[in-house]
């Protein structure tokens, strides 16, 4: 996912024009306040549990597959050399 699209509940935005002062900034306030941090946390966790939890992996990888079935198999084509056994010669 890009930043932008992470739940606003679930992540600390700064702005980037003023980065080298609101990080510190926004850091300091978290480290001043364990309800916000706690808050934070939760929200996070329950966003990452929903958004890559077993169930949105599981149907990233449904869809995956879908779309290799409906593609034609490649032609065929020789292994890469690497990935030959060596000859032992006799």
């Amino acid at each position: 996912a890009h930043q932008a699209d992470l739940p606003e509940d679930a992540v600390r935005r700064i702005d980037l024009a003023t980065e080298d002062q609101a990080l510190p900034d926004a850091i300091l306030e978290l480290a001043a306040s364990p309800d916000e941090r706690r808050r934070l946390g939760t929200a996070a966790a329950a966003y990452v549990r929903r958004a890559h939890g077993p169930a949105a992996v599981l149907s990233a990888w449904e869809k995956a597959l879908a779309i290799t079935h409906e593609r034609p198999d490649p032609p065929p084509r020789d292994w890469p050399a690497h990935w030959l056994p060596e000859r032992v010669a006799g």
